[in-house]
């Protein structure tokens, strides 16, 4: 019961944190030096749908920051997913959303 506990507390800081920065983005990386990334989930219907969660656009102080955090929260989601037996995937992919 902890363990489940403390995951849903981590997961629910991160899913916050990770919420104060979805936002719609230029069409260019150029903003934080290429370092956009985004946040897809395939479709409940269609496997191959790719769907927009969020967008990490912030300039931090890592090179890789956006990168290490969309991967945080993509693997939270997928955690998350697999408890309940649901079939949805997340994934990061570098850049802003593209169709």
């Amino acid at each position: 019961m902890n363990s489940i506990l403390s995951v849903g507390l981590k997961g629910l800081i991160t899913l916050i944190i990770s919420l104060q920065f979805i936002s719609c983005t230029k069409d260019e990386d150029a903003d934080s030096g290429g370092q956009i990334y985004t946040l897809y989930r395939n479709g409940v219907i269609s496997k191959d749908m790719r769907l927009h969660v969020a967008t990490f656009p912030t300039d931090g102080e890592k090179p890789d920051w956006n990168k290490e955090n969309c991967e945080k929260v993509a693997n939270f989601f997928n955690e998350s997913q697999k408890e309940k037996g649901h079939d949805a995937r997340f994934w990061c992919e570098k850049g802003v959303f593209k169709k």
